[in-house]
């Protein structure tokens, strides 16, 4: 009796073990050759750029309110996301969405939300960046040295900070 209880560990653990390390090796790939990875919990939604990737990130409304993320340099749907195809994610609702956190990292990149009816907190990182947000009270880095252009595109009471050789558009409040 004993023989065989072991036996059936030792047959069961190898199994067992290759069933939790499976996902985590298909996974690291995808992972790996994205560009950015987005996921939301609740209303809150949060992007992240990858190192050395120059993204082109465009946050849209698809047909029947779905809010849809592209970005060109391949992005990957994590929690509370889906993944559509290697540059297209969608995260549910964009009615159910109150705040996007974005950081675009290094290189020269554009991020463009222009129909956003939810704030956008967004951090350019380094390079020269183009931003264009929507009609909610957003908030915008693109404080790096670097020229960057910003479009605040409605709101009442956007905040961008930059440099002075920096382009401020519709933005209620910008430093300098």
């Amino acid at each position: 009796m004993k023989i065989a209880g072991r036996t059936l560990i030792c047959a069961v653990t190898p199994v067992a073990l290759a069933g939790l390390v499976m996902p985590l090796a298909l996974a690291s790939p995808a992972a790996a050759a994205a560009g950015s990875t987005i996921s939301r919990a609740g209303s809150f939604v949060n992007y992240g750029a990858a190192p050395g990737a120059r993204n082109q990130v465009n946050v849209t409304t698809a047909p029947g309110g779905v809010l849809t993320v592209t970005d060109m340099a391949t992005i990957a749907a994590g929690p509370g996301c889906r993944q559509v195809n290697a540059t297209t994610v969608t995260c549910g609702q964009a009615a159910g969405v109150s705040y996007f956190n974005a950081n675009l990292g290094d290189m020269g990149d554009s991020f463009t939300a222009p129909a956003a009816t939810f704030r956008v907190v967004l951090d350019a990182g380094i390079g020269n960046d183009s931003v264009t947000t929507g009609g909610a009270n957003d908030v915008i880095n693109v404080s790096d040295g670097d020229t960057d252009t910003v479009n605040c595109d409605g709101g009442t009471g956007d905040i961008a900070n930059g440099d002075s050789h920096d382009t401020f558009t519709g933005c209620e409040l910008h430093n300098p």
